[in-house]
Order: structure tokens, then sequence, then C-alpha cells
């Protein structure tokens, strides 16, 4: 069985941002494009999403974060996070 965890909407954004960082200006306008951005300066990207991030719905920030990381994710309620960690035996998806 997968191990679970809770986490708030702020930790999630922050994972979310960090793993943004990571990534490349393509990707971060991808995502931007998600929360109806436009990024004109990739500089300012992960300040923009972050921003647009903490002033969505719940929903909205589960499906990014179940779309750009690498767990999957549930609301649970009460600006809480349900965390399923993907089993680390299991094979990596196409």
């Amino acid at each position: 069985m997968a191990d679970t965890d809770t986490i708030s909407l702020d930790e999630l954004i922050r994972d979310i941002t960090e793993h943004l960082a990571e990534t490349d200006a393509k990707y971060r306008a991808y995502v931007a494009a998600q929360l109806y951005l436009q990024i004109e300066n990739d500089d300012y990207a992960l300040e923009e999403i972050s921003r647009a991030l903490h002033e969505s719905d719940a929903e909205v920030i589960i499906a990014i974060a179940n779309d750009s990381l690498s767990n999957s994710y549930s609301y649970a309620e009460d600006s809480l996070v349900t965390v399923t960690y993907k089993d680390e035996s299991a094979p990596a998806s196409p």
C-alpha cells in the first residue's frame, strides 16, 4: 500500500513552485497558461505563478500538482491536502 501524508495548500504551492524552479521556461509558460497567465518575462514567472496559485481554488491547485508533480494529491478539507506517495518499487510511467 502506498504511503500517505497530509500537508497544507500553502505547502503544496511551495512544492509546485520549487519544482517549477527546476524546470525550463517553456514548462513554466505551460503552467502559467493553465492559470490564464501571460508571462512576458520568465524572470518573474515563478512569482506570478505562486501568486496565481494562492488566489486559486483548491481544485485548481490540486489539478496543477497532479499534472506537475510525481505524487498523487487530493483535497482533504480545511485547506489540507492528502498526498499519496507513489510506490518506489513500481515501474515509472512512460
